[in-house]
């Protein structure tokens, strides 16, 4: 919904555009960075009655939290309305992926050959990764997910891979593991 906030009128008699997202009962205001003369907008419409220009930027940014509302619901599984707020401000928008962290973990860790990590380990969080890039793409048909999708299921149908189609040891399952046991350090950063 858009409104404007005639409270907060401007020398030049124009008044801000507001925005409020509703979700589940819980709402939230913001600013478009756009100003009108009161006479005009209609209110009932909560669009300017002659600034084509104004209210193609209230589609602008109707269309942007409507994007933002369909991703964050398909990568996190919920959405509230000050989240869709900080998103429209880019905020709190950053979306880890699986490959994403991982190729940063490879990179960590190849800075640590010698001091941390041995080459015989680096070697293989490399073949783990290939096996994820591998499993992602021919057993998902993806070539990376959002962390928000790694869920239970999605690790022991990993396993399973692992053991069953590629008839790797308990051993080698587990070191390809690791960079998931990384990543509930780092992937949640946003």
């Amino acid at each position: 919904m858009f409104y404007i906030n005639r409270s907060k009128a401007k020398k030049s008699g124009k008044c801000p555009i507001l925005g409020r997202i509703s979700v589940d009962g819980e709402n939230t205001a913001f600013s478009t960075g756009l100003d009108i003369l009161p006479n005009l907008w209609n209110t009932d419409l909560g669009r300017a009655t002659s600034d084509n220009s104004i209210n193609t930027q209230i589609e602008n940014i109707k269309s942007d939290i409507e994007n933002h509302y369909r991703t964050m619901l398909e990568h996190k599984g919920f959405v509230t309305a000050e989240m869709l707020k900080n998103a429209l401000r880019g905020i709190g928008m950053h979306q880890n992926n699986v490959i994403q962290e991982f190729e940063a973990f490879l990179d960590e860790k190849k800075r640590s050959i010698g001091i941390k990590v041995s080459e015989n380990t680096f070697t293989q969080y490399q073949k783990g990764y290939r096996h994820l890039q591998t499993y992602l793409q021919n057993k998902l048909k993806v070539s990376d997910i959002p962390f928000g999708k790694v869920n239970i299921a999605f690790i022991e149908d990993y396993v399973y891979y692992l053991k069953i189609d590629l008839q790797l040891a308990p051993m080698s399952v587990r070191s390809f593991l690791a960079p998931f046991t990384y990543s509930q350090c780092v992937g949640g950063r946003e």
